[in-house]
């Protein structure tokens, strides 16, 4: 999934839960799922403040921080959050509830099944990691943090917006993948590039955890999974995205355009821009590349998918 951005601190709480311990890579693992259920059983068909107070109950068990993201609260603060979003959350979610339910049961095994398949794949990679599902009022799929050591879920996200058609372990394997690459090169600037880079090279590594995974289960998108393998239509956007390598991600010419909002198109080109780059590198030398040396790969590699591909 898009990675949202959550405060560093807000992450450090949260490994200070209680967790499982997992076999494989070692991942721990907090889940949020009974408090969930607690929450929306009170909340369904109540009055406004009875839904809040429900709230308020499991709000009272998260770590700190993690409210005033997943509530979207700002300038007018927490309460006033929680009364904008909640009655429409619950309004939202309630027809949905055993949906939601059966993706927190999910999310332990799935985790558990693509730490295995990851392990195997790079028996070297061994980080302190902690998974959390959470109630993420639609703010979360899935976003890693390597400095924090963590990875968040959101079961009601990935049950709403993709439901029957999500690969739990491949997202779970993504986010792995986005850990591995973290691990092995340094921060750089907020930019296409980047975010090229960090989004293909974390779906090309999730194709090899799960070599059975389709282009819709690696991209959570059944009509771009469909289209990626299109020479035409990578050429296409490789076109258009060259020109963009340097600009800001927060540019409102690429976060929203290319990553966050479907189809994630950026998605699709970082991924057959990398595939295309680890045909011909190994793997754990990519990883170390540098920015500068990536970016520059890039832009190779998006010139030569342009060029398989004549304009219309």
């Amino acid at each position: 999934m898009g990675c949202r951005i959550l405060p560093f601190l807000t992450l450090m709480f949260l490994l200070q839960q209680p967790v499982l311990a997992g076999s494989g890579l070692g991942i721990k693992i907090v889940s949020f799922r009974e408090e969930f259920r607690t929450f929306i059983s009170s909340a369904s068909g109540a009055a406004p403040e009875a839904q809040i107070s429900a709230w308020l109950e499991l709000e009272k068990k998260l770590p700190q921080g993690l409210p005033n993201f997943i509530l979207g609260a700002r300038g007018a603060g927490l309460e006033a959050a929680r009364r904008a979003a909640i009655p429409d959350y619950v309004d939202r979610i309630t027809p949905h509830r055993d949906e939601v339910l059966r993706m927190f049961s999910a999310g332990p095994p799935a985790v558990r099944h693509a730490e295995e398949r990851f392990g195997e794949f790079f028996p070297d990679f061994r980080p302190d990691i902690t998974v959390y599902f959470i109630p993420s009022f639609f703010r979360v799929g899935g976003y890693a943090n390597a400095k924090a050591g963590g990875i968040l879920f959101g079961p009601d996200t990935l049950a709403i917006l993709l439901g029957d058609k999500v690969s739990l372990p491949v997202v779970v394997a993504h986010e792995l993948s986005h850990l591995y690459l973290s691990s092995h090169s340094s921060d750089g600037e907020s930019t296409m590039a980047a975010s090229l880079w960090s989004e293909g090279g974390a779906t090309y590594i999730s194709s090899l955890v799960y070599p059975e995974a389709s282009g819709p289960d690696l991209l959570l998108d059944q009509e771009l999974g469909e289209r990626c393998s299109d020479p035409k239509y990578a050429g296409a956007l490789a076109r258009e995205a060259r020109p963009l390598l340097k600009s800001l991600l927060d540019s409102p010419k690429i976060a929203p355009t290319w990553f966050n909002k479907r189809p994630r198109r950026g998605c699709c080109l970082g991924f057959r821009a990398f595939s295309l780059l680890a045909a011909r590198h190994p793997l754990a030398e990519m990883a170390g590349w540098s920015q500068q040396r990536y970016s520059a790969e890039l832009d190779s590699a998006l010139k030569e998918l342009a060029r398989a591909a004549p304009k219309p």
